[in-house]
């Protein structure tokens, strides 16, 4: 049975939003936003060779969530100096949100102060942008996000909301693996 096509930015990042909800690490709005885009073509492809979107028979939304992850992750910073300026980036608009970073020059990780609570620790390393609480052996939690000046703003854009306490925690638990920013 056909179902009506999905239509407008909104449902496709909906759709891709709900499909992230099962990954295990965050999501910055730029990854999402690429994620909606990239399901909107999929679907206007397969429109434009008889396949409309109910007939689809695999998670697209999650196929294109999983596409992002791969390309962002064939596209990670293998020079330290270059994960360094993209550290900075996030770090100086961290610091102009009013949380001041602590880090060491040159170093891939910044230690961002959290009024919530625990501070938390942003790496990028050859895994990619990262995310844990800053003390302690904790879960590490990958954040994806471009590797451009562009990415390192929304990665700040999510560090600072799991800073705040306003995205991260839920149910009770410190540190979930499958939250989503706020206000998308």
């Amino acid at each position: 049975m056909d179902t009506a096509p999905p239509t407008g930015e909104a449902v496709h990042l909906t759709a891709v939003i709900a499909a992230a909800r099962h990954r295990n690490c965050f999501y910055t709005a730029v990854a999402l936003r690429d994620a909606a885009d990239l399901l909107a073509d999929l679907y206007a492809t397969g429109q434009r060779h008889g396949m409309p979107p109910g007939r689809w028979d695999v998670d697209l939304p999650g196929a294109c969530v999983d596409a992002l992850t791969v390309m962002y992750m064939r596209a990670v910073p293998r020079e330290t100096a270059d994960a360094v300026l993209l550290l900075d980036v996030a770090a100086d608009k961290l610091t102009e949100a009013g949380l001041p970073c602590r880090r060491q020059p040159g170093s891939i990780r910044v230690e961002v102060p959290s009024p919530a609570g625990e501070p938390v620790a942003l790496t990028l390393d050859p895994g990619g942008w990262n995310l844990r609480r800053a003390e302690g052996r904790t879960q590490i939690v990958s954040v994806e996000a471009p590797f451009s000046v562009h990415g390192a703003c929304a990665v700040a854009i999510l560090v600072e909301a799991v800073a705040r306490g306003e995205h991260g925690a839920r149910n009770g638990h410190p540190w979930p693996r499958f939250d989503l920013p706020t206000g998308m």
